[in-house]
């Protein structure tokens, strides 16, 4: 008996069940394209297609030197994306630019330990930034990093790449937790930012998870009057949850 269902379908139906009934769990690394395709007795281009299909239909993510990793999903079968901040400005036509204020490897605040389900005795990293549009500081970045899960954060230096972006290119998360809110602007937080004290600011609290452990926990401080919040989640294929 023939079939007409092209063998990158029936490639990409394999892996998409293997996601489904957590063979591959959220985070995991998928097989190469050349694994892949031994496995499945195709040839490459087929594996390349499978894999393909799979991210436009939001399952896995394709980054070049990180290989393919499978994509978090909330309970309704969407997305969870975290946006990259250098994505957001260069949208918008403007020229983006990372200011590194501070590094430093210390026991966090009592909070941040409490919010990342960390040990009280556990060092953290911390990393405050700047991200510009053009000249304009569009966010002021606070942010937290457990080294324990994110690994080889302790050995860059982000001068040059920010958390967010190596964040998003390295380390995998199955849940966030986000805090959204209107605050005045301290007189320290309206220096970095180049705003007259008291300024409106829309302040994001978020914190990541893989699974049970904290990721990173990450205040993002944007000015009120040139920033907004937007979401455009990828949705999921009928009937995947997780």
């Amino acid at each position: 008996m023939t079939t007409n269902v092209p063998l990158y379908k029936t490639v990409k139906d394999a892996l998409k069940r293997q996601i489904e009934t957590a063979v591959f769990k959220v985070g995991d690394q998928l097989p190469g394209e050349a694994a892949i395709a031994q496995a499945h007795s195709c040839s490459r281009l087929t594996a390349h297609r499978a894999l393909r299909e799979l991210a436009t239909e939001g399952y896995v993510e394709r980054r070049r030197r990180a290989g393919t990793r499978v994509l978090p999903r909330d309970k309704g079968g969407v997305l969870i994306a975290i946006p990259s901040i250098k994505d957001e400005i260069e949208a918008t036509g403007k020229q983006y630019g990372y200011e590194l204020l501070h590094r430093r490897y210390l026991l966090p605040p009592a909070a941040i330990s409490h919010d990342l389900r960390t040990a009280p005795d556990q060092k953290l990293l911390n990393i405050r930034c700047l991200h510009r549009a053009d000249t304009t500081v569009l966010q002021y970045e606070n942010r937290w990093i457990n080294p324990s899960v994110a690994e080889g954060a302790l050995e860059r230096s982000f001068e040059k790449t920010s958390p967010n972006l190596w964040l998003l290119t390295h380390v995998p998360y199955s849940d966030v937790n986000h805090t959204i809110t209107s605050v005045a602007a301290t007189a320290t937080e309206a220096k970095l930012m180049g705003l007259p004290t008291g300024s409106a600011l829309l302040r994001v609290r978020r914190q990541t998870f893989l699974y049970t452990v904290g990721v990173t926990a990450v205040t993002l401080l944007h000015p009120g009057r040139d920033y907004s919040l937007r979401s455009n989640p990828v949705a999921a294929p009928t009937g995947t949850q997780n």
